[in-house]
């Protein structure tokens, strides 16, 4: 059988291509392997692995569901999975579209300034699909039964035998949130979604979005607590490109990861020998997402800045602006958008007398178009006033818009009672020290 790359064989990559292309993934490049990987033969039920898996998001959820069929294959290589994870998010009362009368009175939960969410909010998929599978779940920080994994005296247990061992545990999510593991006969190995030693940290697929990388990849490595810094054992790269989502590459990194990983688990002993240490001068490292990642600033940002910041947060958060309706400040979700093509009609001959920020729409138009600083347009197709439903653009425009071009997008709320401030172009722009006079933007609609 011919080798492919470095070591992997052809019918792992040709099984790789064939289910990108069945779930509509965009097929990968060449492999890139650190020294190659031995086919496995069938393994019996007395060589099979004990997996704990320490995962949180899409991204493990994915991997999680390779290694659960894995495990229930009949030549398979894992032979018990359980999961460690933070609990589902509790539900807020103040993020449901009709509010409660029974809530009056309570205290609000105050949510960490500049945040996009804490651990548990990214969780309540992955719980349902382990609940869903059947397979044992541990929760981080729940003070409760000894969990899965040695070493866990506060977290909760729900099913399977809590003092069960494990002979080897994979991470899927950052290194500090992994509580000690404890004695484990084949150690620990993590998922990274980033060609190591390039993107360490919490946000690899969005920064490489940002930063307009031609290519991103999977990486499993040997884990430590202390970061993404373990020996590289395998990886595999992905093309990116001018559309490329978070949501979309995630996935496809997940199902790479997932069978990579299997591939490793199967060939374990000869990985390891042939491992590569990581270059820390190649290293580069990304920082936590935060409320500034999504804020638009109508003042400094491009079209085209705009919709990648969508791309690469777009299923995790959304693009926000400032509405001001009468006295009262309410924050808008750009849900979705794209690029209109440049020779497509503005929507109105008032266009180019408004400024950044000001929406513009058509009774029976499918989006809303909005100027930016350097003269191009987002078009949006569907928003959320925070606190109540989601509308497409006909939605939108039918429950809260009148007057073509009266609404403005503000970067930042406006204090009461306070007119809002005339739009400020930036020293240098070709419109400075312009004043627009149009429809008061404050009235109520």
């Amino acid at each position: 059988m011919p080798d492919i790359g470095l070591g992997l064989r052809l019918p792992l990559v040709l099984a790789l291509r064939t289910a990108c292309c069945a779930r509509g993934l965009r097929p990968v490049s060449a492999l890139i392997l650190r020294r190659g990987l031995a086919t496995s033969s069938t393994t019996c039920d007395s060589q099979r692995l004990r997996v704990v898996m320490y995962a949180m998001g899409n991204f493990g959820r994915d991997i999680l569901k390779i290694l659960r069929d894995d495990m229930r294959s009949d030549t398979g290589i894992i032979g018990s999975l359980d999961l460690v994870t933070f609990p589902k998010p509790k539900r807020d009362k103040n993020s449901v579209d009709v509010k409660k009368s029974s809530s009056r009175g309570k205290k609000k939960k105050k949510k960490k300034k500049g945040a996009l969410g804490d651990d548990s909010a990214l969780n309540e998929h992955i719980v349902d699909a382990a609940i869903n599978m059947q397979l044992p779940v541990s929760y981080i920080g729940r003070r409760a039964r000894p969990a899965a994994a040695a070493g866990q005296g506060t977290s909760q247990h729900v099913g399977g035998d809590p003092a069960a061992p494990h002979d080897i545990a994979i991470v899927c999510m950052s290194p500090s949130s992994v509580p000690e593991l404890g004695q484990l006969r084949l150690g620990a190995l993590k998922v990274h979604p980033s060609l190591l030693p390039k993107y360490r940290g919490p946000t690899p697929i969005q920064t490489a979005i940002m930063d307009d990388a031609p290519s991103t990849g999977v990486s499993v490595i040997e884990f430590y607590h202390t970061g993404e810094h373990g020996n590289i054992l395998a990886q595999y790269p992905y093309a990116l490109d001018s559309q490329s989502t978070l949501m979309g590459v995630q996935a496809a990194l997940a199902l790479l990861g997932g069978n990579l990983l299997l591939k490793v688990l199967g060939n374990l002993e000869h990985v390891r020998k042939h491992s590569v240490r990581q270059d820390r001068a190649q290293a580069t490292y990304t920082e936590q997402a935060c409320i500034e990642n999504t804020r638009i600033v109508w003042e400094s940002m491009t079209a085209a800045e705009i919709y990648k910041r969508h791309r690469a947060y777009c299923g995790t958060a959304h693009m926000s602006a400032v509405w001001r309706r009468k006295h009262i400040m309410h924050t808008v979700l750009l849900l979705d958008m794209y690029l209109p093509d440049p020779d497509t009609p503005v929507l109105s001959e008032h266009y180019d007398d408004r400024p950044p920020g000001t929406v513009f729409f058509r009774r029976k138009s499918k989006y809303l178009e909005i100027p930016c600083i350097d003269g191009s347009r987002i078009h949006v197709t569907k928003l959320r006033v925070i606190g109540r439903t989601e509308k497409d653009a006909q939605g939108f425009v039918n429950g809260y818009l009148r007057v073509n071009g009266a609404l403005r997008m503000l970067t930042a709320p406006v204090k009461p009672k306070v007119p809002t401030p005339p739009f400020v172009y930036p020293p240098g722009h070709p419109k400075e020290g312009v004043v627009h006079t149009y429809v008061n933007q404050d009235f109520a609609f």
